[in-house]
Protein backbone atom coordinates (compact mmCIF):
# COMPACT_ATOMS: atom_id res chain seq x y z
CA UNK A 1 0.00 0.00 0.00
CA UNK A 2 1.27 3.48 -0.83
CA UNK A 3 0.22 7.06 -0.20
CA UNK A 4 0.79 10.08 -2.46
CA UNK A 5 2.79 12.84 -0.74
CA UNK A 6 4.53 16.00 -1.95
CA UNK A 7 8.21 16.14 -2.93
CA UNK A 8 9.97 19.46 -2.28
CA UNK A 9 13.33 20.90 -3.23
CA UNK A 10 15.66 22.40 -0.62
CA UNK A 11 13.87 25.77 -0.82
CA UNK A 12 10.43 24.27 -0.17
CA UNK A 13 9.37 24.47 -3.82
CA UNK A 14 6.93 21.72 -4.83
CA UNK A 15 8.66 19.41 -7.30
CA UNK A 16 5.93 16.85 -7.82
CA UNK A 17 3.99 14.01 -6.25
CA UNK A 18 5.82 10.99 -4.91
CA UNK A 19 4.82 7.78 -3.15
CA UNK A 20 5.26 6.94 0.51
CA UNK A 21 5.29 3.21 1.28
CA UNK A 22 3.72 1.70 4.34
CA UNK A 23 6.25 0.68 6.98
CA UNK A 24 6.82 -3.08 7.11
CA UNK A 25 7.44 -2.73 10.86
CA UNK A 26 4.58 -0.38 11.80
CA UNK A 27 1.29 -1.07 10.00
CA UNK A 28 -0.58 2.15 9.22
CA UNK A 29 2.60 4.25 9.33
CA UNK A 30 3.94 5.57 6.03
CA UNK A 31 7.62 6.07 5.28
CA UNK A 32 7.88 9.58 3.84
CA UNK A 33 10.78 9.91 1.35
CA UNK A 34 13.57 12.37 2.11
CA UNK A 35 12.66 15.92 1.09
CA UNK A 36 8.96 15.05 0.94
CA UNK A 37 6.13 16.15 3.24
CA UNK A 38 3.01 14.28 4.30
CA UNK A 39 0.65 16.57 2.38
CA UNK A 40 -1.31 15.85 -0.76
CA UNK A 41 0.10 17.57 -3.86
CA UNK A 42 -1.31 21.08 -4.32
CA UNK A 43 -3.45 22.12 -7.26
CA UNK A 44 -1.07 24.65 -8.78
CA UNK A 45 -2.73 27.39 -10.85
CA UNK A 46 -1.43 27.76 -14.40
CA UNK A 47 1.60 30.02 -14.57
CA UNK A 48 2.50 29.52 -10.90
CA UNK A 49 4.81 27.56 -8.64
CA UNK A 50 3.84 26.11 -5.25
CA UNK A 51 6.03 26.55 -2.18
CA UNK A 52 5.43 25.18 1.30
CA UNK A 53 5.55 28.11 3.74
CA UNK A 54 4.95 27.44 7.44
CA UNK A 55 2.92 24.30 6.69
CA UNK A 56 0.69 25.80 3.96
CA UNK A 57 0.97 26.04 0.21
CA UNK A 58 1.81 29.48 -1.18
CA UNK A 59 1.63 30.14 -4.90
CA UNK A 60 4.14 32.29 -6.75
CA UNK A 61 3.88 33.54 -10.33
CA UNK A 62 6.39 31.94 -12.69
CA UNK A 63 9.14 34.32 -13.74
CA UNK A 64 8.28 35.83 -17.12
CA UNK A 65 10.91 35.39 -19.83
CA UNK A 66 11.14 38.15 -22.41
CA UNK A 67 9.31 37.07 -25.54
CA UNK A 68 12.17 37.94 -27.86
CA UNK A 69 15.40 37.93 -25.88
CA UNK A 70 18.21 39.73 -27.61
CA UNK A 71 20.94 37.59 -29.04
CA UNK A 72 24.15 38.06 -27.15
CA UNK A 73 26.46 40.39 -29.01
CA UNK A 74 29.49 38.54 -30.27
CA UNK A 75 32.40 40.60 -31.49
CA UNK A 76 33.19 40.13 -35.19
CA UNK A 77 36.75 39.12 -34.25
CA UNK A 78 35.38 36.32 -32.05
CA UNK A 79 33.06 35.15 -34.83
CA UNK A 80 35.99 35.10 -37.24
CA UNK A 81 38.29 33.13 -34.96
CA UNK A 82 35.47 30.64 -34.20
CA UNK A 83 34.79 30.18 -37.94
CA UNK A 84 38.49 29.61 -38.64
CA UNK A 85 38.79 27.10 -35.80
CA UNK A 86 35.68 25.29 -37.02
CA UNK A 87 37.13 25.17 -40.55
CA UNK A 88 40.42 23.71 -39.28
CA UNK A 89 38.61 21.15 -37.12
CA UNK A 90 36.30 20.13 -39.98
CA UNK A 91 39.21 19.58 -42.36
CA UNK A 92 40.81 17.28 -39.79
CA UNK A 93 37.50 15.46 -39.18
CA UNK A 94 37.17 14.97 -42.95
CA UNK A 95 40.42 12.99 -42.78
CA UNK A 96 39.27 10.90 -39.80
CA UNK A 97 40.78 12.86 -36.88
CA UNK A 98 38.81 14.19 -33.90
CA UNK A 99 39.90 17.78 -34.59
CA UNK A 100 42.89 19.80 -35.79
CA UNK A 101 44.74 19.35 -32.51
CA UNK A 102 44.43 15.58 -32.78
CA UNK A 103 45.69 15.66 -36.38
CA UNK A 104 48.67 17.87 -35.47
CA UNK A 105 49.67 15.57 -32.63
CA UNK A 106 50.81 12.97 -35.15
CA UNK A 107 53.54 15.35 -36.37
CA UNK A 108 55.51 14.44 -33.22
CA UNK A 109 55.88 10.81 -34.29
CA UNK A 110 59.17 9.66 -35.81
CA UNK A 111 59.48 10.28 -39.56
CA UNK A 112 57.92 7.47 -41.53
CA UNK A 113 55.48 6.48 -38.77
CA UNK A 114 51.84 6.09 -39.82
CA UNK A 115 50.07 9.46 -40.05
CA UNK A 116 53.26 11.41 -39.23
CA UNK A 117 53.54 13.12 -42.64
CA UNK A 118 49.85 14.02 -42.67
CA UNK A 119 50.07 15.29 -39.10
CA UNK A 120 53.05 17.45 -40.07
CA UNK A 121 51.11 18.82 -43.06
CA UNK A 122 48.18 19.72 -40.79
CA UNK A 123 50.59 21.41 -38.37
CA UNK A 124 52.14 23.55 -41.12
CA UNK A 125 48.70 24.42 -42.56
CA UNK A 126 47.25 25.33 -39.16
CA UNK A 127 50.19 27.65 -38.52
CA UNK A 128 49.82 29.30 -41.94
CA UNK A 129 46.07 29.80 -41.44
CA UNK A 130 46.45 31.42 -38.01
CA UNK A 131 49.35 33.57 -39.21
CA UNK A 132 47.13 34.90 -42.01
CA UNK A 133 44.09 35.27 -39.73
CA UNK A 134 46.00 37.32 -37.16
CA UNK A 135 47.47 39.47 -39.95
CA UNK A 136 43.94 40.19 -41.23
CA UNK A 137 42.77 41.07 -37.70
CA UNK A 138 45.82 43.31 -37.15
CA UNK A 139 45.04 45.17 -40.38
CA UNK A 140 41.42 45.62 -39.28
CA UNK A 141 42.42 46.84 -35.83
CA UNK A 142 45.06 49.12 -37.36
CA UNK A 143 42.49 50.73 -39.64
CA UNK A 144 44.16 49.42 -42.82
CA UNK A 145 41.05 47.58 -43.96
CA UNK A 146 37.44 46.98 -42.97
CA UNK A 147 36.43 43.82 -41.18
CA UNK A 148 35.85 41.16 -43.85
CA UNK A 149 32.76 39.01 -43.83
CA UNK A 150 33.30 35.46 -42.62
CA UNK A 151 33.13 34.23 -46.20
CA UNK A 152 35.70 36.79 -47.38
CA UNK A 153 38.07 36.03 -44.50
CA UNK A 154 37.84 32.28 -44.98
CA UNK A 155 38.52 32.72 -48.71
CA UNK A 156 41.77 34.55 -47.80
CA UNK A 157 43.05 31.69 -45.67
CA UNK A 158 45.59 29.23 -47.12
CA UNK A 159 43.86 26.20 -48.61
CA UNK A 160 44.35 22.76 -47.13
CA UNK A 161 46.68 20.78 -49.35
CA UNK A 162 46.75 17.25 -47.95
CA UNK A 163 49.65 15.04 -48.90
CA UNK A 164 48.57 12.23 -51.16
Amino acid sequence: MTKIVSQLDVTGLFVGPTEADVSPLEPGVFLIPGGAVDLPPPEVPAGHLARLVEGAWAFEALPVEPEDPEEPTIAPEAKLTRAIQDTLDQAARDKGYDNILSACSYAALPAGAPFQAEGAAFLVWRSAVWTKAYAVLADVQGGKRPMPTLEQALAEMPAWGPLE
